[in-house]
């Protein structure tokens, strides 16, 4: 245990420090460095929806092939693979909304962590990706 007994202004600094940290002051420290980092995640319905009613850029994170096989009208088309470096090429839509979908869901909440990386903030993720557009008939372009 250290005891100060020559310089009282020490405990006061002590002191100081201690609560800069409790309250997170101190830049790095604090636990608001991921409170930005989130994605709304939607179910086809609600994706559908804000497709009719919002504009926004839709972007399909799946491999060419399964674009070719069938894809959500006027999606762009960035695989998730290429999209770290890729994203350059959507960036007049990051104060945008983008509305991002996958196969099943998971490629989509991979590439919405890229984007909220690289600046974006307003991300929609179909939840149950493709599959979920389709298992509730709703159209696909081919």
């Amino acid at each position: 245990m250290l005891i100060i007994k020559k310089r009282p202004y020490l405990k006061k600094i002590a002191a100081l420090i201690v609560l800069l940290f409790i309250f997170g002051f101190i830049p790095g420290c604090s636990s608001n460095a991921t409170k930005n980092e989130t994605y709304q995640n939607i179910d086809a319905k609600e994706a559908f929806d804000l497709i009719q009613n919002k504009e926004l850029l839709i972007l399909d994170v799946r491999t060419p092939g399964e674009y070719a096989a069938g894809h959500i009208k006027n999606s762009v088309l960035i695989p998730l693979q290429v999209l770290e470096t890729d994203y350059t090429k959507i960036l007049d839509y990051r104060g945008k909304s983008v509305f991002l979908y996958c196969r099943s869901g998971n490629r989509s909440v991979g590439a919405s962590k890229i984007l909220i990386k690289n600046g974006f903030k307003k991300l929609y993720n179909l939840k149950s990706g493709i599959n979920d557009w389709v298992k509730n008939g709703f159209p696909l372009e081919r």
